[in-house]
Order: structure tokens, then sequence, then C-alpha cells
């Protein structure tokens, strides 16, 4: 818990006795990690995910859902926000990317600037006679020429 009021709180809606010598100040609950992991385990093993967020926002703790990829993927926020791009992909067709997790604005007007198109990955060896060629791997003239 990120306060001593948040931990008592806590303790409170779970029936954690906040007053144990383990558990009575952040640092005893440092030293006791495990013995804390262990009844903080127990207390959550009854509980789904929502039901459990809703109980921790009901005693204003703040709390989220840990999301597998397909969760973030299909989550509308994330679309909403612009934090996935599809791109066209040669072989795969449409594929979804991250997007920009940051938003950048023109000090002048304040016009969004953030860059919001990406290129598809890249064919394997797309690009390796290029980059062959930056690393000094292969002539210049045998890069154009496509050896």
């Amino acid at each position: 818990m990120g306060s001593e009021k948040l931990w008592r709180s806590f303790a409170s809606t779970f029936g954690i006795d906040a007053e144990r010598p383990e558990f009575a100040s952040n640092a005893d609950r440092v030293r006791n990690r495990g013995l804390v992991i262990e009844v903080v385990e127990q207390a959550f093993s009854g509980f789904e995910a929502e039901p459990l967020l809703t109980k921790l926002n009901d005693a204003g703790i703040p709390a989220g859902k840990v999301r597998t990829l397909d969760e973030v993927y299909a989550w509308e926020q994330v679309h909403s926000q612009g934090l996935v791009i599809d791109v066209d992909h040669k072989i795969l067709g449409t594929v979804s990317l991250p997007g920009p997790p940051l938003r950048f604005f023109s000090a002048a007007d304040t016009a969004e600037t953030t860059l919001t198109t990406h290129t598809a990955p890249p064919l394997l060896d797309q690009d390796g006679k290029q980059i062959r060629q930056w690393l000094g791997l292969v002539p210049a003239d045998a890069a154009q020429e496509g050896r």
C-alpha cells in the first residue's frame, strides 16, 4: 500500500489485523514480506478479478487489473487513445502494432505533432543489402547492384 492509511483501510476491508507486530509499520511489512504476501493471497483467494477490484475501489484503495496482451489490444480505451495502429503487411495483411504512448504538441499553437503512422515490419532481409553496406560488409557498388 502507498501509505499507512491505505494499509489500515486494506487490512480492515479484508479482515487482516493491522496491529500485528509483523504488520505494524511499513518497515515491519517489508521485513515480513513473505508473510504479508501469504496473508494477502489468502484474503484475495475467494475473489474473481472484477468483484475484488470493486471491493478495493469501495475501500478507496487504488487498484487495476493486469491485462493479457489480447485484453489490452481488445480494450476500447487503447483504441480511443490511438495506442494501436493498424498497418498493411505484404504477407500477413493487416497487423496491429503499438501506437505512441506519449503525445507531443507544438509550443506555438498547441497542435498535436505526434507521429501516428507506422510502416509494417520488414520482410526477412528486406533491407539487408543496405544494412550490410552501412556496416561496411559489402562495397557500395555491390549493394546497389543487388549482390
